[in-house]
């Protein structure tokens, strides 16, 4: 979309639309959204939103097809390191606004959702109501760098609003291949909802959501057909977030994430 509107409740995802927008891998081909957010008036009419975006390129540009960069351009488009001056200064400021939530917040951590180590989740609940909706983040960092901790900086804005949020954490590539990983983010949230069932009759909806790998990842939460091998009803989740995902994976397969993805034509 060209237009993202965050209202009171998401504002906590502003910070990291502003970095995927800076670091976006894409920026050379895609025009990037405007984000705007709007905090609610008590009353009378709700004030106009205020807006952050960063200059974009044409709207031909925009609709660009991958497949008519040469390789040397394709190549600098998924090259996301190098798109920023410092880009471990962005990483950094992900995991520095995402401790405090750790204290500031009740959180149950490390919950195994499998029998691997990198098989856990965090969970911010909504105090005294299991039934509130739930915001399942999956972090991006191409498929193989970062962790849950560095990406739950929105927690106290949602939990305020009365959304809980769940950051879960998986196998990074080269150690795990990419079907792999899609299955632990489906097997976590097919637990989320599990344990929701169990603790409400009525519980709220699952809400999924990612940025970059991760955005992918949430793509293939949000895809049918594996529900019922979890014993998952076909809309156990309903509602995503994707932001800045990379979501096609034939151009991904053509530059330098193949290098630990080693895709196959099949994947």
């Amino acid at each position: 979309p060209r237009l993202l509107v965050l209202d009171e409740a998401t504002e906590g995802l502003a910070p990291l639309v502003r970095a995927e927008i800076r670091t976006s891998a894409l920026c050379c081909a895609w025009q990037t959204p405007t984000v705007c957010w709007r905090r609610a008036a008590p009353s009378g009419p709700a004030p106009p939103p205020r807006c952050w975006t960063r200059a974009t390129s044409s709207r031909k540009a925009w609709v660009s097809d991958w497949r008519s960069l040469d390789p040397a351009a394709l190549e600098r488009g998924y090259n996301a390191r190098a798109t920023v001056a410092d880009v471990d200064a962005e990483l950094r400021a992900y995991r520095e606004a995402s401790l405090p939530m750790y204290d500031r917040l009740p959180c149950q951590r490390d919950l195994a959702y499998g029998p691997s180590p990198d098989e856990t989740l965090d969970l911010f609940p909504v105090p005294d109501d299991p039934a509130a909706l739930l915001l399942v983040f999956i972090y991006g960092g191409y498929w193989r760098v970062l962790a849950k901790e560095d990406f739950v900086f929105m927690a106290s804005q949602l939990v305020g609003q009365g959304i809980g949020v769940a950051a879960i954490n998986y196998t990074l590539a080269p150690q795990a291949r990419l079907p792999q990983i899609i299955d632990q983010c489906r097997r976590a949230v097919a637990w989320l909802y599990r344990q929701r069932a169990a603790a409400s009759a009525s519980p709220g909806p699952l809400l999924v959501a990612g940025s970059s790998a991760g955005a992918h990842l949430a793509a293939m939460v949000l895809a049918p057909g594996w529900q019922a091998t979890h014993g998952l009803p076909p809309h156990a989740v309903q509602r995503g977030v994707l932001v800045s995902g990379l979501n096609d994976l034939e151009p991904v397969s053509r530059t330098l994430p193949l290098s630990w993805l080693q895709l196959t034509p099949q994947e």
